[in-house]
């Protein structure tokens, strides 16, 4: 089962790395990079809570296969502790998936704060007007 989880994490390193880094990243001062940048964020939003979704699933499964029998002489505390030893390093990477999605929600919060105070002083960006199919204006 720990075989599994590792060729999953794996599977999902990739993404895992991307959102971290695009997460140090500091938000552009300037609105109009700054919505860029809140695009770009919202968009790993959906993805990190699959991941932790199926994190969820993993560490489900995980304590379910280690969890010993009640009948084999342990106490409730150490079986207690069996389970949460096996299964130390799904639960790492559950909290790691779950401090991310925070993480996004809070910069999306943090940005979208930042853009409504911003929002009075803003210019819109000047854009060349689109030519005209062929009619003329009198």
């Amino acid at each position: 089962m720990i075989e599994k989880f590792t060729i999953w994490l794996n599977q999902n390193q990739k993404t895992i790395s991307t959102v971290s880094n695009l997460l140090a990243v500091k938000l552009s001062s300037e609105p109009h990079n700054l919505i860029d940048d809140l695009v770009s964020i919202e968009a790993w939003n959906a993805r990190i809570g699959e991941l932790l979704a199926e994190a969820n699933a993993w560490l489900d499964i995980g304590i379910k296969v280690h969890l010993p029998e009640r009948e084999g002489g342990m106490t409730e505390a150490e079986r207690k502790a069996h389970v949460n030893d096996a299964v130390s390093d799904i639960r790492k990477v559950r909290d790691i998936l779950e401090s991310m999605g925070d993480a996004i929600k809070q910069k999306l919060i943090l940005g979208e704060s930042i853009l409504r105070f911003e929002r009075p002083t803003m210019t819109p960006e000047y854009k060349e007007p689109k030519p005209s199919l062929g009619g003329r204006l009198y």
